[in-house]
């Protein structure tokens, strides 16, 4: 067996050009990359973008991938097959997205995870909670697991800009969802012998870890259709099976990316030149979201 730090794991629904940047940056001899493109995209520009890269991977069985939909999450399971089936064996898999961008140098991320033995995620306990107040105003996250969420089922795609019409559109299903629907619904079995946690979807996960993610998925199908009603299980599903298993000690609370979440910009915001200084004393090594509005920005940290 031939071995390799890291396995990128990429999905991609947009702006082929930056994933060019994005795989020209972190490009290195001990790196691989395997990309998932939304289903619902044209695959060609990306493949033209990248022809020629030997070490890049598409995954031929994509998902139409939906913003809160358990989509993510099968994409995220598809990448993992395609990686642990190369001929290389990777010490770390990192799932970024096609509109992130390294902060520091490739070799600088190759060494560090080369030194590390740690998961890093962001999580926190999902504690339960029956006030819908709090749950409409974020403040508490029971809610996301203990109802049902039919996003799977209504086909409806509520990714938006905070505040938008949309996003105002998107709060009234969810008050639909949560207060009608569920009334007709029957009460949503929890398992209470594991504890559930949430957070960002974004993560890099030792090899043993990744292994067990993927064989416990395919052992516990109800756990799937579990998920598959949850609100943004992407961000339950990786938290919910590592600190409930064996690796749960060496799970780092840090995702290593800096994203903007100020209320008064995108969610979460595109990063332009202007957030350069914020960026660089982060310490973190990824960086999201980036579009044509980032160039000067990009630039910088090319040049720092």
């Amino acid at each position: 067996m031939y071995y390799k730090t890291i396995a990128y794991l990429i999905q991609a629904h947009g702006n082929p050009s930056h994933l060019l940047k994005l795989v020209t940056k972190l490009q290195s001899l001990e790196v691989d990359f395997f990309i998932h493109v939304d289903k619902k995209t044209n695959i060609v520009p990306f493949e033209e973008e990248l022809k020629g890269i030997d070490n890049v991977f598409f995954v031929s069985e994509r998902v139409s991938v939906v913003w809160k939909w358990f989509s993510q999450v099968l994409a995220s399971l598809n990448l993992i097959t395609l990686a642990l089936n190369s001929k290389y064996e990777y010490k770390y898999f990192t799932l970024i997205s096609g509109v992130d961008y390294p902060i520091i140098s490739s070799q600088d991320i190759v060494d560090f995870f080369d030194s590390q033995t740690y998961n890093f995620l962001e999580y926190e306990e999902i504690k339960e909670s029956k006030s819908y107040i709090d749950y409409f105003k974020n403040k508490q996250l029971w809610f996301k697991i203990s109802k049902w969420h039919y996003y799977d089922t209504l086909k409806i795609n509520w990714w938006c800009n905070q505040w938008s019409f949309k996003h105002m559109l998107y709060r009234g299903y969810i008050f639909l969802n949560i207060c009608i629907l569920n009334i007709f619904s029957k009460k949503k079995n929890i398992d209470t012998t594991k504890k559930y946690y949430f957070w960002s979807s974004w993560w890099s996960l030792t090899k043993e870890s990744i292994g067990y993610v993927l064989d416990y998925s395919k052992k516990n199908p109800e756990f799937n259709m579990f998920m598959k009603y949850c609100d943004a299980s992407d961000e339950i599903y990786f938290q919910t099976i590592l600190l409930n298993s064996p690796y749960k000690d060496i799970c780092v609370n840090d995702n290593l990316r800096y994203i903007n979440w100020s209320k008064d910009r995108e969610g979460p915001a595109i990063l332009v030149e202007d957030d350069f200084e914020e960026i660089t004393k982060s310490w973190k090594i990824f960086a999201r979201k980036f579009s044509s509005v980032s160039r000067k920005l990009i630039e910088r940290l090319n040049n720092q």
